[in-house]
């Protein structure tokens, strides 16, 4: 066994390896979907019943609450492709799905910090490529736009589709969240949160 970089991703050279990498790299496809639908389903359970209602939104008009949710729609069906891309991929798998031979290899402290670094290189891209995400609206010079009100709502069936009980995480855990939005996207996000588990 030895250790190589491909590009600048570490990769574990082994051919008695290569199964344990294909399963391991079917777990982690097997991940992303499982998710991506656990978007869709949170959209279909928390904002699709709103379509069509008439709501006293203090953060927006109905009517670009409604315009949103019909664009949100479209946008959850291509939920987080980028993590199929080769930047993301294989990063992203090395850390959450290594094989056993990957994970030893990470016991090297240098190898250990090239997997860190290309994480970390792979959720740039991620969160520069999909605007769901907070930190896409945060510019060069630390300004912070508002976040689009489709892209909220898609961020917000991102956060569902781990926990039904999304505003506890606000509240507590969020703060990475919480300081990549602007004043004007935290009160939008406020209110969507209420509203949604008020007209369950």
């Amino acid at each position: 066994m030895g250790i190589i970089l491909e590009g600048n991703f570490v990769s574990v050279v082994d051919s008695s390896n290569s199964l344990d990498k294909n399963n391991k790299e079917q777990e982690y496809i097997n991940y992303i979907e499982k998710h991506i639908n656990g978007v869709k389903e949170s959209y279909i359970k928390y904002f699709a019943p709103l379509m069509g209602q008439e709501l006293d939104l203090k953060s927006c008009s109905n009517s670009e609450f409604q315009d949103a949710l019909i664009s949100c729609k479209s946008n959850i069906e291509v939920h987080d492709q980028s993590k199929f891309e080769d930047v993301e991929f294989e990063p992203y798998r090395l850390k959450w799905y290594p094989t056993v031979d990957e994970t030893l290899a990470l016991e090297d402290i240098d190898v250990y910090n090239i997997m860190v670094t290309n994480y970390e290189e792979a959720w740039k891209h991620h969160y520069t490529n999909n605007p769901h995400h907070p930190k896409y609206w945060v510019q060069k010079d630390g300004s912070i736009l508002d976040m689009e009100l489709k892209y909220i709502i898609e961020m917000l069936c991102d956060w569902l589709s781990f926990s039904d009980d999304i505003r506890t995480w606000y509240q507590n855990k969020a703060k990475d969240e919480k300081d990549a939005m602007s004043t004007k996207t935290k009160e939008i996000v406020e209110e969507l949160m209420e509203l949604i588990y008020t007209k369950q």
